[in-house]
């Protein structure tokens, strides 16, 4: 079956909402710039409202400013993704997938200026250009976050959707030998490596050159051989990067109760079903008690940000199910297999 996954990494304001233009005015302003944040420096003319920077598909409705959504007194931004934007491959057989996102973690040419020549070259090899930038929340340090989110009702129930996540950055100097060795490479050494493998996600391949019908080499606007991936030559890589935190639904729909959105879980999920209403329903408790003064601020965050660890609502294991954690990995995690 054809199930169509829409990925929105939006750690703002997501909108994916109503109407494209009203009479005499202009009401969606597309965004259609985009960067390779792990490859690429972002150009001034790619950056959004001094923050962001677009990532996925570039077609004109994919992601845009929404003067019919306002936010704080400004457009919001609008993201869509028809099912002919789903050209990506999925996470299981027959599934397929689609980007419109935002990122708040890029580098710009500025975050190179002193460093010898060579640095900005090595990391678009590496895919670190990002480690160069802003938006990094180092290990063992705290950010806030806030944003709000608006979900049509008509979304369809087949839909799995990501409209926030907070990614990994992976090393991938981190590799494994044909021979099963784990080791450290040095970036010289991942460089060295780079001349004869292509990496497909996680797996090494050969690197071969293209050839076009008659036989001779591909090259491209620059004269630059173009190589392809051949068989499989046993090198792994550290492909990392899936996000430890997301927000977004899946097994569930879209309804509407009273005039408010609200989230349906599907009782045919099963166990996952179960599972999932047993921790909204803790969730809902909680928020309760904080409303009614039971509890602190600082004990609901508490409480929230170590869950299941402080719930005495249910008798949780300290790690769910795997039917949960395949339903939530599933919903969640956005391969870096995009570049």
């Amino acid at each position: 079956m054809k199930k169509n996954i829409f990925a929105f990494c939006v750690v703002a304001v997501g909108c994916t909402a109503l109407t494209a233009q009203t009479k005499d005015t202009q009401t969606l302003v597309p965004l259609t710039e985009r960067v390779n944040v792990q490859a690429d420096s972002a150009r001034v003319n790619q950056i959004i409202d001094d923050c962001w920077v677009a990532v996925g598909t570039k077609k004109p409705h994919a992601i845009q400013r929404d003067f019919t959504r306002m936010f704080n007194g400004k457009p919001s931004y609008r993201f869509e993704l028809k099912e002919d934007d789903n050209t990506l491959s999925g996470y299981a057989k027959g599934e397929t997938k689609g980007r419109a996102e935002f990122s708040y973690c890029y580098a710009t040419s500025d975050d190179f200026k002193g460093l010898p020549a060579d640095v900005y070259q090595k990391a678009q090899i590496t895919k670190t250009v990002y480690h160069h930038g802003k938006g990094i929340c180092p290990q063992g340090a705290s950010r806030d976050y806030e944003f709000a989110v608006y979900i049509p009702s008509s979304l369809g129930s087949d839909v799995s959707t990501i409209f926030a996540q907070w990614h990994g950055m992976p090393d991938r100097t981190l590799v494994q030998t044909p021979q099963g060795e784990v080791k450290k490479l040095t970036i010289d050494e991942f460089v060295e490596l780079e001349k004869t493998t292509i990496f497909k996600k996680n797996e090494g391949h050969e690197k071969v050159a293209k050839l076009d019908k008659q036989g001779n080499p591909v090259k491209d606007k620059q004269g630059n051989p173009v190589y392809q991936a051949g068989k499989a030559n046993g090198w792994l890589v550290e492909q990392g990067g899936y996000p430890p935190l997301a927000f977004g639904f899946s097994g569930g729909t879209i309804g509407e109760i009273d005039g408010e959105i609200c989230l349906k879980l599907d009782k045919s999920k099963g166990k996952t079903y179960v599972d999932m209403l047993e921790m909204l329903s803790a969730w809902a408790e909680q928020a309760k008690k904080l409303e009614a003064g039971e509890i602190t601020r600082e004990d609901y965050d508490r409480w929230r940000y170590n869950y299941p660890k402080y719930d005495t609502t249910r008798k949780w294991v300290k790690v769910p199910s795997k039917e949960l954690s395949d339903f939530l990995v599933e919903a969640f995690k956005d391969r870096l297999g995009k570049d």
